[in-house]
């Protein structure tokens, strides 16, 4: 699991999308857990609610994921 600090080693071009641009439901959990892993919890929350609006809803899996559960500490992506 890549540290908080490593942004500088991810591709550039993750931090270029959208949520609404994505129509794959495990790549826009994916990027969630990028930004949970960096601690920002507002775009983390906002990729896992795409994620969820596009048929992921592996909620057991939500809850054991040590990406999403840990640094950003996400709440229950299914609040508005």
């Amino acid at each position: 699991m890549p540290r908080a600090d490593s942004g500088d080693k991810i591709d550039p071009i993750v931090f270029q999308r959208k949520p609404e641009q994505f129509v794959d439901g495990d790549g826009a959990y994916w990027i969630g857990g990028v930004y949970a892993m960096l601690g920002d919890k507002k775009q983390a929350l906002a990729w896992l609610r795409r994620a969820v609006a596009l048929g992921n809803h592996n909620d057991p899996w939500f809850q054991r994921d040590k990406t999403t559960t840990t640094g950003a500490t996400i709440p229950n992506i299914r609040r508005s």
